[in-house]
């Protein structure tokens, strides 16, 4: 279904599009960075519509953002009636933007390429206001504040209800190290960028009432000056404007801020302002951190925005995003990233000082003649104080923006696994949540990068299937209503027979584990469990089965002390030489998320594809994208080897997105290149590596063959919905060799060497012989 959008400037009613969003039972994600990048790659990849960046970006905004829709203290909440009003101050100043300076994207938004709590999420992640009502949970997420604000609440008090000692910032989202900024200023900043548009103050307010003024209203307003720094330093209205005309004729103290805290950085969703008593007596709360952050970020993404895509048409909004807030790829020359945003501010933002003010002069002209309670009705008031608001939010600013930060350098790709957890009792249900998102994030759980399946260990339910975001994981769980997700019992059993159902069907699916070159992961989250000899006999016989049927499977077995005994037996099963025990005697996350290493030295598992027919040996092609300067390390495990020809052929395919380097080895590479054969290939070339696949003495063990892959030059053409970032170099690899293998079959590593196999043919054709001639 399409939604087809029109301008909405009346104040009071919340849009008929977005009432959807203020029902019950609906599950809101996290609202992180994150979560916004994967929602926007979610629309990005809808086969059935063809948007460009700027589409993208004034489509959702269109669609999604409301500013100052709020609670209403005075309507009592009867079943089926909203509670939700558009009466917050941050109205005005939407009503202007949206109706005269957010372009229109001549295009309708794919309503169905998101469900409806992905289409709400992103429209609170949009929609900036704040809710300053007293909520009860005060005492324990702003205690000192709460205990002042006690003993004077009472004079806010309004039809029962009293304001909050902390007030709930929305339409804010948290960054990963950078402070949370308002995700609208950014957004609005890139769309308006890409199609800038001057207006007269006259047509802005056209459809206003407004006071008697001696202004002329002749004067132009830039849109992206509008939206960003002339948008974060306001207070009462919106902007620095507002500051001017409203505050400024009240009180010499001209605020700005405020600062706030999460209730959870790993699970975000609110977003407590904390803030001193004026603040609060004033209600002073339209010039927060959070937008100040989001405007600078917007400003300086709205320039990489045009300049990047003049180079590449086909940049896309959420490349743009992720590579600003990762610093992982792009490549273009100058390219800035928000670890930078503290010296852009200061090198770039000051010397458009008189540009800023004469923007903010004249949108504060416009806020004072459509406003309720204006305070100015002549330019010479304005022109007399902004440069003093204008030194005052630089002064505060300087304060805001944290000393600048060394950009980091990533030279391994981040981890691309099957992640599967078992879990037991270990923690509550909140707590196991946030374990989950902390290491679905450390693993990069995303549409390009790993999965992760979540089993519970008592009933062996599957809670979280395959998560491909990790929204979709907070989601997944969040829904799941079966009483069995909170765990109650100790026993894993059911848990590990569910894992051997789901490796049995992916080993079996062409579609499954051998189309897509990725690490295999189970985390055994068994730090309550207590095994009986019963249970122990049938998880090794599960585990053998595993292994057989996975080898590239890699355990690691969470546990107490009291149970390594019992657990170091499972390290004893055929190919576990890479499976490990964490011993932890706490429930401290972050000990055993650091204790569990680094999940880039887990290879990308190249596997034999299920036979299908009568064809036995095969050729396998893998097609995949590398960063410029990132590693990828791929391994054909040893037990695919013994059934495979003498030789095994590596055979990579470069296309024109620049060059590749290429090493193959019989070693793991986490030492050096030493013993590696390496090749570079350029564009449009191809490379084969020829494998030696003979045992060298009848008492040696085959090797897996290991591939380490490095992107080199990048030519920045990568286009296609398989790219990341758009300075990704494609390539196929293609192995010759091996044979398949069969339904439910244990590989052939786990048969004897050739020579044993010989040696035991030999034995048994000598006892029958015997036997025979008795």
């Amino acid at each position: 279904m399409l939604m087809f959008l029109d301008a909405e400037s009346q104040f009071g009613s919340i849009p008929t599009h977005l009432l959807e969003c203020y029902q019950d039972d609906l599950i809101i994600l996290p609202m992180s960075m994150t979560t916004l990048i994967d929602l926007i790659r979610k629309i990005e990849l809808n086969t059935d519509y063809i948007m460009d960046m700027r589409m993208v970006a004034n489509s959702i905004m269109k669609r999604f953002w409301r500013d100052g829709i709020e609670k209403d203290p005075n309507i009592f909440p009867y079943p089926g009636m909203l509670t939700y009003t558009t009466a917050g101050f941050q109205s005005f100043k939407y009503s202007l933007v949206y109706s005269g300076l957010l372009p229109e994207t001549g295009s309708t938004f794919p309503n169905e390429s998101l469900s409806i709590n992905e289409r709400c999420t992103l429209h609170f992640i949009l929609s900036g206001s704040v809710d300053p009502w007293e909520r009860g949970d005060e005492t324990q997420v702003c205690r000192d504040a709460a205990l002042t604000w006690k003993q004077r609440r009472i004079s806010y008090e309004l039809t029962g209800v009293m304001k909050s000692a902390c007030p709930i910032e929305k339409g804010v989202i948290w960054t990963d190290g950078f402070g949370t900024i308002n995700a609208a200023h950014v957004i609005a900043a890139i769309a308006m960028a890409l199609q800038p548009m001057q207006v007269t103050q006259l047509a802005l307010i056209r459809n206003y009432n407004r006071a008697p003024s001696k202004l002329n209203f002749d004067k132009l307003i830039d849109n992206l000056w509008a939206t960003t720094l002339s948008d974060i330093c306001h207070n009462y209205l919106g902007d620095l404007a507002e500051v001017i005309v409203f505050q400024k004729p009240l009180t010499n103290n001209v605020t700005f801020g405020a600062p706030g805290k999460w209730n959870n950085t790993y699970l975000p969703t609110d977003y407590y302002m904390l803030a001193d008593q004026f603040f609060l007596d004033c209600s002073c709360w339209q010039a927060t951190d959070a937008e100040i952050l989001g405007s600078i970020d917007g400003l300086i993404l709205a320039n990489e925005a045009v300049k990047w895509s003049d180079l590449m048409y086909s940049l896309k909004l959420s490349q743009l995003l992720e590579m600003y807030y990762t610093n992982i790829g792009g490549n273009f020359p100058g390219q800035i990233h928000v670890c930078n945003r503290r010296n852009y501010f200061f090198d770039n933002l000051k010397s458009q000082h008189d540009i800023i003010k004469q923007q903010t002069t004249n949108f504060a002209e416009i806020l004072a003649a459509i406003a309720p309670h204006s305070f100015v009705n002549n330019q010479e008031y304005i022109e007399e104080n902004i440069e003093e608001v204008y030194k005052r939010f630089m002064d505060y600013t300087a304060k805001t923006l944290w000393d600048e930060v060394s950009c980091p350098k990533f030279t391994t790709a981040l981890p691309k696994l099957q992640l599967n957890v078992i879990y037991d009792s270990t923690w509550s249900f909140y707590d196991t949540l946030q374990f989950l998102s902390r290491l679905s994030s450390l693993v990069d759980v995303s549409i390009y990068g790993s999965r992760i399946t979540v089993i519970n260990g008592a009933s062996g339910a599957i809670i979280v299937n395959s998560a491909t975001t990790q929204g979709d994981l907070f989601f997944q769980w969040s829904n799941f209503t079966d009483p069995s997700k909170d765990v109650k019992s100790t026993n894993l059993v059911n848990g590990f027979l569910t894992l051997k159902t789901l490796v049995e069907s992916s080993s079996n699916n062409t579609n499954g584990w051998s189309s897509n070159p990725s690490g295999i992961v189970t985390i055994v989250l068994g730090v309550s469990s207590s095994l009986t000899d019963e249970d122990f006999s049938n998880i090794l016989s599960i585990l053998k089965n595993i292994k057989n049927e996975c080898p590239d499977m890699t355990f690691f077995y969470i546990i107490t002390k009291s149970n390594i005994r019992t657990f170091n037996k499972f390290l004893l099963i055929s190919k576990s030489e890479d499976d490990s025990i964490i011993i932890t005697d706490t429930n401290n996350q972050d000990r055993i998320l650091n204790d569990l290493g680094n999940f880039n030295k887990i290879p990308r598992m190249l596997i034999p594809s299920p036979c299908n027919g009568s064809k036995i040996l095969i050729e396998q092609n893998f097609d995949e994208y590398v960063t410029p300067e990132l590693i990828y390390i791929y391994r054909i495990h040893s037990s695919y080897l013994c059934s495979g020809n003498r030789t095994v052929t590596l055979k990579l395919t470069n296309y024109d997105y620049g060059s590749i380097d290429a090493c193959v080895s019989r070693d793991s590479f986490t030492k050096n290149l030493k013993n590696a054969i390496c090749k570079t290939v350029t564009h449009f070339d191809e490379t084969e590596f020829n494998v030696n696949n003979t045992l060298e003495t009848q008492d040696s063990s085959y090797k897996s063959i290991y591939l380490r892959v490095q992107g080199a030059r990048s030519t920045r053409k990568c286009t296609e919905k398989g790219c990341r970032f758009p300075d990704q170099l494609r390539y196929t690899i293609t192995v010759t060799g091996l044979k398949c293998v069969k339904d439910f079959q244990a590989t052939c590593g786990s048969c004897q060497k050739k020579s044993d196999r010989f040696i035991t043919l030999i034995i048994i054709f000598l006892s029958f012989f015997i036997y025979f001639c008795k």
